[in-house]
């Protein structure tokens, strides 16, 4: 039985392994980075943290892309029923162009927003994040054939590393440049470590969009639902403060405390899997697919309402407990705020699904319009922490519909007929 939940996600549980480790360590690592660099460098490694992997989270699209071209490859009786294309030309292509672009940003926003050693945190930057694009590349076609431990072996050294090259980089007492590029260095190894793991496999891999103009298309919308997951996650904190207004700074940082808290459990799990998900969804027969999504997304509800009732009970003490008197919660905010970060949730499920369909345009459209909505909500003339509250549910279920409405569509028009390329099916649509 061909379904989501009877194929056990396999390859998730070391997956999960990684996303705990990789979680763990980037959190130590901000943390040492706090305690030893002290104030004044850590407000500044805090935003070159937050921009590069800002940067880093908009290009996972390219991940998602590249699983499901080799996936439906793969699936295609081994590879032989389907036209196809090698991925890496393109992706050295691509490479190229986001170094112009991240060269363009940097230029524009580094000098307001790193600091006097703006040009020490840039250069970090503009090396890693082109590299990123072929470390997105490497782990998609690892997904797409299914390698699940080599996809969690290059996740769980890329954070281990980092958190090796920081604690060296303070140890010898080095200064903004060892720590930006103590963060950064574990990306073009772990492009080295890919293809030395990869090997002939990897090289060969094959993607079905056959024509570069597809293949450029479908990844560039991947790209833009990746900005949509980025705002929701890396960007968000500083998303509100531009809606905080008088909000009281103890207010404030309690909040986004709270969302970073509520949010973890589920999404956590959720983003380590996103392309095992787009795989697997590939793989299901058009008549199990919307039944096999409603099956996960009712686990996700069922999870999230507990983890609710729970968080209203021993949230707002815990709190207080862990990080002082300082931070006051009442009980409906953690009920509400774990409630949105299911509904966040929920389209890190129907996101992979959409994408599977080779529904580009939907997949980015729903993260593009929960983000709109989101803003929408943040910018009404409410209580802070109840816009944001607003802002956080509203948004992914606007994102949610959208994917749905988008699979249903597809799925009412499929047809028995012959296979064919992504490149025909995007002319189709």
């Amino acid at each position: 039985m061909e379904t989501l939940i009877a194929s056990r996600l396999g390859g998730s549980a070391p997956l999960f392994g990684a996303a705990l480790v990789s979680g763990l360590a980037g959190l130590i690592v901000t943390w040492v980075v706090a305690a030893i660099a002290g104030p004044s460098v850590y407000a500044e490694f805090a935003v070159f943290w937050a921009l590069l992997f800002f940067m880093v989270s908009v290009l996972f699209g390219v991940q998602q892309e590249t699983a499901r071209g080799v996936a439906a490859v793969e699936h295609a009786v081994g590879g032989s029923g389907i036209r196809n294309a090698s991925p890496w030309r393109r992706l050295l292509l691509g490479a190229g162009v986001v170094a112009l672009v991240v060269l363009a940003v940097l230029a524009a926003l580094a000098p307001a927003t790193l600091g006097p050693s703006w040009v020490v945190w840039s250069v970090p930057i503009l090396v890693a994040v082109p590299c990123y694009l072929l470390v997105a590349g490497i782990q998609g076609a690892m997904a797409g054939t299914e390698r699940w431990l080599d996809l969690a072996l290059l996740l769980t050294v890329d954070a281990v590393l980092r958190l090796a090259f920081t604690l060296v980089a303070l140890w010898i007492g080095g200064g903004t440049a060892a720590l930006g590029w103590a963060t950064v260095l574990p990306i073009p190894l772990t492009v080295a470590i890919g293809i030395l793991r990869g090997g002939r496999r990897l090289r060969l891999v094959r993607v079905d969009t056959v024509r570069d103009g597809a293949f450029y298309w479908n990844t560039a919308r991947a790209v833009f639902a990746g900005v949509g997951a980025a705002f929701f996650v890396a960007g968000f904190p500083a998303v509100l403060a531009l809606f905080a207004g008088p909000t009281p700074s103890a207010e404030f940082a309690t909040l986004v405390l709270v969302i970073t808290l509520t949010r973890a459990p589920l999404l956590m799990p959720l983003s380590a899997i996103q392309s095992l998900l787009v795989v697997r969804f590939t793989r299901i027969d058009h008549a199990r697919h919307l039944r096999s999504e409603f099956t996960l997304l009712g686990i996700v509800a069922a999870v999230g309402m507990l983890g609710a009732v729970l968080g209203a009970l021993i949230g707002p003490p815990l709190l207080t407990a862990v990080f002082g008197s300082a931070y006051q919660v009442e009980p409906w905010t953690v009920f509400a705020l774990v409630i949105a970060a299911t509904a966040i949730a929920w389209l890190y499920v129907t996101g992979p699904a959409t994408l599977a369909r080779h529904l580009h345009t939907p997949y980015s459209l729903g993260w593009a319009f929960a983000a709109v909505v989101a803003v929408a909500c943040l910018a009404l003339p409410w209580p802070f922490e109840g816009k944001a509250v607003l802002a956080l549910l509203i948004g992914p279920l606007c994102g949610v519909v959208i994917h749905i409405v988008a699979q249903a569509i597809s799925l009412r028009r499929v047809a028995p007929e012959p296979e064919t390329t992504a490149d025909e099916q995007e002319e189709r649509r």
